[in-house]
C-alpha cells in the first residue's frame, strides 16, 4: 500500500476490519504449531480453513477435514496442531470422508481425488500397484476390527496389509441385486457383517453371508436413500434417511416422527450412553428413549454444523466457524491457525505495483499486504458490503477498482485507496459489472450487461459490446491502445467504432499480450495467438482444451486449464496436478505473477503460489 505520511511505496498492515469466526471467545490458548515437511517444497497453499467437514478422533489426536486441508490437533495438556495441505502430498484440499485405522493411521478419501492415508511422515495413496484403479469413490468407513473399508466404481473393497502393503481387495456382493456401487454409507453388526446404505434401501448380510435382508419404505423407513447406520445392541440400528430417522430390529420398523429432515450422521458416547444425531437442520440428543433438539447460543455465532465425532467421552463438532466442544456443555475451541485466509473458489486474482495480493470471489474480498492475510468486511474498510466480485483492476495511481455482479449497495464499481474504500460518483448508472480493463493513459473500460462503457476523465462514452447476445469474458487494451473483446462467440477488436471479429469461433476466457505485441488466447478449444486477423492454433500437449487462464513470465507461458497448470517454454511444456504437485485443485480460473518469482494460483480449491525463481 501507498505510505500517505511519505508517498513512498511500501507494503503496511490492513487492519482488521470486522468480527471474524476466529476472533470468538475461546476456551483455549493458542496451541503450538508443529511443521510437517513438505512434499513439493516450492508449493504452499493459502486457504482459510475454519470450516470442518468431517471428525476422526483417536486417543488424543482429533483430525479435522477443513476447508483448508487436514488438520491434526493434539489436545492434551500439551497442545500441538499441525497443518497438511496439497504440499505436503494430499491429492488437493478438499475431502469428503476420514477414518482411523486400528492402528492409529488416519485415512481420508474425496469423491475424485483417491483415498490415501498418513504413514507418520508423508500421505500416501492407494493406486494400482495396492489393487485400487477406482476414479471415483462413494464412500470410506472402518469396521469393528479397525479394517478400513473403501466403496466405489469398481465395487465394495476392504484394504488389508499384507507383504508391508496395502491391499484392496473387492468383496462379491452381487447377491445383493445392486444395480450399481453407489453406496452411501457402510455399517457393521456384531459379527462384522456388512450393512449397506444405498438409494435403493437398506441392506443387511446375512448369517449365510451370501445372502441379503433387504428394507425399503414399504418396510417403514422414511425413504429409500439411505444416508447414515449406527448399529446398536440385540441386533437394533438407528437408520437416518434423507426424510428422516428410524429404529429397526428384528420386531420391525418404527419411525422416529420428531426428526424428518436428512440425516447426516449417528454417532455414541461410549461414557454415558448417548446417541447423538446431526440433520441438515439440528442437532439431536437421543438418551434411552428421550430424544430432544439443542439449542445453544453458540450455534448461532458459528454457522451450520457440518460434523460431528465423540472422542473419549467428549462430542466434538465441526461448524463452518471451527470447532466446538461438548463435555458439561458447549464451548468454542478456535481451530488453530486460522488467518482470514481466502475461501472458496478463487476467481479473481491481482498483484498491485506494490505486490500486495487481491484475491476476490463470490464470497468477498482479501488483501495480502506482506505479512498477513485481511478479509474485508463491513467497518471503516468498506462503506457498503461486498459480494460477487467479477472483476479486479489496478490503476497506474495505487488505486483499486473492484467490480461486482451483484445489484444494489452490495455491487457496482468499488473503488480502493490506501486499503480502504473511497466514495466515488463516477459510473453511477452501471449496476453491475462484467469486466474491467485500463488503458496505458489510465482511462477505464467497463463491460456491464450489452455495453462497453469507456470513461476518458470526465467524458464517458458508450458502446455496443460485439455480440448482445452473451456476456464479455475477458477485456484487453493491448500496448497500441486497441481493446479486445473475448467473448462465447468468438475474439473481437475495436475499430473505430465497430468490431472486427477473428476468424475461429471458439469461447475466450483469457488474453494477455507478451513483449512481441503478441495476442494469446485461452478458449474452450485449446490455446491460441493472433495472427492475420485469424486466431491461430498453438500445436502444444495441454491436459485439458479448455484453457482458463494465462500468465506470462520473463522465460515462459503459463497456462491455466481445467485439469492443471501447464508451463511452456518455446513449445516444451511441463504440467503440475494435485496428484504430483502442490497444488490445490486441478481447474485454473486465474494466474498472477510476483516479481517474476512466485506465480500465484487460484483454483476451484483455493489458493496455491509456486516459487518459480529456481525452476
Amino acid at each position: 500500500m501507498v505510505n500517505k505520511d511519505n508517498g513512498s511505496l511500501e507494503r503496511i498492515p490492513l487492519r482488521q476490519i470486522a468480527i471474524r469466526p476466529s476472533q470468538l471467545p475461546a476456551i483455549c490458548s493458542d496451541p503450538i504449531e508443529d511443521m510437517p515437511e513438505k512434499v513439493f517444497p516450492l508449493w504452499t497453499s493459502c486457504i482459510d480453513g475454519q470450516q470442518v467437514y468431517a471428525l476422526a478422533a483417536f486417543q488424543d489426536h482429533l483430525w479435522c477435514i477443513t476447508s483448508g486441508g487436514i488438520l491434526r490437533w493434539m489436545w492434551g495438556k500439551t497442545q500441538h496442531y499441525t497443518w497438511f495441505g496439497s504440499e505436503h502430498g494430499l491429492h488437493g484440499t478438499r475431502f469428503d470422508w476420514m477414518v482411523v485405522d486400528g492402528q492409529g493411521n488416519p485415512w481420508v478419501a474425496g469423491r475424485t481425488s483417491g483415498a490415501g492415508y498418513w504413514d507418520g511422515k508423508t500421505w500416501q495413496y492407494l493406486s494400482a500397484k495396492n489393487g485400487f484403479t477406482s476414479t471415483q469413490i462413494f464412500c470410506l468407513a472402518v469396521d469393528h476390527s479397525g479394517k478400513v473399508w473403501i466403496v466405489s466404481d469398481k465395487g465394495v473393497g476392504i484394504v488389508k496389509h499384507q507383504n508391508g502393503r496395502y491391499k484392496w481387495e473387492v468383496i462379491d456382493i452381487s447377491s445383493a441385486g445392486l444395480p450399481d456401487y453407489r453406496i452411501s454409507c457402510l455399517g457393521f453388526d456384531d459379527q462384522n457383517r456388512l450393512i449397506l446404505g444405498t438409494p435403493w434401501g437398506l441392506f443387511l448380510q446375512t448369517s449365510n453371508v451370501t445372502t441379503w435382508r433387504r428394507y425399503t419404505i414399504s418396510d417403514g423407513l422414511p425413504c429409500n436413500q439411505v444416508t447414515a447406520i449406527h448399529h446398536l445392541l440385540n441386533d437394533e440400528m438407528l437408520i437416518g434417511t434423507s426424510s428422516g430417522l428410524a429404529r429397526v430390529s428384528k420386531n420391525g420398523t418404527t419411525r422416529i416422527n420428531d426428526i424428518r429432515h436428512s440425516v447426516k450422521s449417528i454417532v455414541a458416547n461410549p461414557s454415558n450412553g448417548e446417541l447423538w444425531i446431526l440433520t441438515s437442520r439440528a442437532l439431536w440428543r437421543l438418551n434411552g428413549i428421550t430424544l430432544e433438539k439443542t439449542v445453544d447460543p453458540l450455534f448461532e455465532k458459528v454457522g451450520r454444523i457440518l460434523s460431528i465425532n465423540c472422542a473419549n467421552g467428549t462430542l466434538w463438532i465441526g461448524s463452518e466457524a471451527g470447532l466446538i466442544k461438548h463435555e458439561k456443555g458447549f464451548a468454542y475451541i478456535r481451530t488453530p491457525g486460522i488467518r482470514d485466509l481466502p475461501e472458496g473458489e478463487i476467481t479473481n486474482l491481482v498483484i498491485d505495483p506494490q505486490n500486495n495480493i487481491w484475491v476476490g470471489n463470490s464470497k468477498g474480498l482479501w488483501v495480502h499486504g506482506g505479512r498477513e492475510w485481511q478479509c474485508y468486511q463491513t467497518n471503516n474498510q468498506l462503506i457498503s458490503p461486498i459480494s460477487n466480485i467479477s472483476c479486479i483492476q489496478p490503476t497506474p495511481d495505487s488505486s483499486m477498482w473492484i467490480g461486482s455482479w451483484q445489484k444494489g449497495h452490495e455491487g457496482g464499481m468499488r473503488l480502493f485507496r490506501y486499503g480502504a474504500e473511497i466514495p466515488h460518483q463516477l459510473f453511477g448508472g452501471i449496476e453491475t459489472v462484467d469486466k474491467i480493463a485500463i488503458g496505458c493513459d489510465g482511462n477505464l473500460v467497463i463491460a456491464t450487461g450489452d455495453l462497453i462503457v469507456r470513461q476518458a476523465g470526465e467524458i464517458q462514452k458508450t458502446l455496443a459490446t460485439p455480440d448482445p447476445t452473451c456476456l464479455v469474458n475477458c477485456m484487453l487494451i493491448d500496448h497500441a491502445g486497441l481493446l479486445w473483446c473475448g467473448m462465447k462467440s468468438g475474439l473481437y477488436v475495436q475499430i473505430k467504432d465497430g468490431w472486427l471479429q477473428m476468424k475461429g469461433q471458439v469461447q475466450i476466457y483469457n488474453l494477455v499480450e507478451d513483449v512481441n505485441g503478441v495476442i494469446w488466447a485461452g478458449t474452450d478449444d485449446g490455446l491460441f495467438h493472433v495472427g492475420d486477423n485469424s486466431l491461430i492454433p498453438v500445436g502444444v500437449d495441454l491436459p485439458s482444451r479448455q484453457v482458463q487462464a494465462l500468465c506470462l513470465s520473463e522465460t515462459a507461458l503459463w497456462v491455466g486449464t481445467s485439469i492443471g497448470l501447464v508451463r511452456m517454454c518455446n513449445r516444451d511444456c511441463q504440467t503440475w496436478n494435485v496428484t504430483n504437485s502442490g497444488l490445490a485443485g486441478n481447474s485454473i480460473y486465474t494466474l498472477a505473477l510476483e516479481e517474476n518469482r512466485v506465480l500465484w494460483i487460484g483454483t476451484n480449491m483455493g489458493l496455491s503460489k509456486l516459487d518459480i525463481h529456481t525452476l
